[in-house]
C-alpha cells in the first residue's frame, strides 16, 4: 500500500512569508497541495478573526483543506520566560486569543511550543510546569473538539525523540500530538530511529531537505530519508483525520522551487514506501 494511502501532501504557510494568503492557495492549487497550516505571525494573525474567516472560506472555496493553526503559543520553563521566536514574555502569544482564532480559521489543530529552552537545561520542575500548561491547553483545545502539536524542534524540550516521548508520556492527554521533522547534525539512519520513537503520539511531518537552515535543497535531494521516513509515518493512528506531509522551507523561499518539491513528494506519495 503507498504511503499516500495514509499521507496528503500540503503547505506550511510560513514557507512563503512574501506571498499573500491568496497566492499561497493558488499556488497550492496549481500544485496538486491539498492542505495548508497556517502560520500566526504573518498570514493569520493571532487574535484576528476578520482574517481568518476570510482564509477558512478562500480555502472552502479553493478545495484546500485548512491543515492546521501554526501559532507561536509556547510553554514556559519559568513565568518570566519569553518566546525566544516572538521575544512575548505572556504565556502565550496569548492561548486564549489563538484558540479563538483557530476556531474562526477552521483549523482542526493547532501548533504549540513545548519549553523555552533545550531539554538539557530543564530540570524536572521546569518539564512539569511546561507539561502542566500543555495539559491545560490540551484539554482546552479537547473541549472544542481540536487537538494541539508540539512543533519538534532544537532549544525545546523536543530537541530529541526520547525527551519528546517523555514530554507527551507527562502531559497524558489524549489531544496532545506531537510533529516531527529532521534534526541538524543526524544520520538518516538516525533521523529514521527519532521519527520511529514518537510515532505513537505524531501528527504530521513537517518536509524538507536541508544542510541547515541557510542551505537548503531541492526535496529530490533527500530521497534517501524521506522515502523511508513516509513509509514509517504511512500507518494506522489515532489523530482524527489525515496525517499530513506539510513542505516546508523551500530552496531560495522560491514559489518554482515549491513546485518541484511538490511534484517530488506527490511522487513520493503514490508510489510504494517501505520502512
Amino acid at each position: 500500500m503507498s504511503a499516500g494511502s495514509f499521507i496528503r501532501p500540503g503547505l506550511c504557510s510560513v514557507t512563503f512569508r512574501q506571498l499573500t494568503t491568496a497566492d499561497i492557495i493558488a499556488l497550492c492549487r496549481d500544485c496538486s497541495v491539498e492542505g495548508v497550516e497556517w502560520g500566526s505571525d504573518v498570514h493569520v494573525r493571532s487574535g484576528d478573526s476578520t482574517t481568518a474567516t476570510d482564509v477558512r472560506g478562500r480555502c472552502r472555496d479553493a478545495g484546500v483543506e485548512v491543515v492546521s493553526y501554526g501559532s507561536y503559543v509556547w510553554a514556559r520553563n519559568e513565568p518570566e520566560d519569553r518566546c525566544p521566536v516572538t521575544g512575548l514574555s505572556d504565556e502565550a502569544d496569548d492561548w486564549s486569543a489563538a484558540l479563538a482564532t483557530a476556531l474562526e480559521l477552521g483549523a482542526p489543530n493547532i501548533r504549540v511550543w513545548a519549553g523555552t529552552r533545550p531539554s538539557g537545561q530543564s530540570p524536572p520542575t521546569q518539564r512539569s510546569a511546561v507539561a502542566a500548561q500543555l495539559r491545560r491547553f490540551a484539554s482546552e483545545a479537547c473541549k472544542l473538539d481540536l487537538t494541539i502539536s508540539i512543533e519538534f524542534h532544537a532549544g525545546t524540550l523536543t530537541d530529541t525523540a526520547e525527551s519528546a516521548a517523555a514530554l507527551v508520556d507527562a502531559v497524558d492527554h489524549p489531544a496532545l500530538f506531537t510533529y516531527w521533522q529532521p534534526r541538524d547534525g543526524l544520520d538518516d539512519e538516525a533521523q529514521l530511529q527519532q521519527l520511529r520513537s514518537v510515532l505513537p503520539s505524531l501528527s504530521h511531518l513537517h518536509v524538507f531537505s536541508w544542510t541547515d537552515f541557510f542551505h537548503r535543497h531541492a526535496l529530490e535531494h533527500g530521497e534517501r530519508l524521506w522515502r523511508p521516513a513516509l513509509g514509517v509515518a504511512a500507518t494506522p493512528h489515532r489523530l482524527p483525520g489525515a496525517r499530513w506531509a506539510l513542505l516546508e522551507f523551500v530552496a531560495g523561499d522560491d514559489p518554482e522551487a515549491f513546485r518541484a518539491d511538490a511534484a517530488t513528494l506527490r511522487t513520493w506519495l503514490g508510489a510504494e514506501s517501505t520502512p
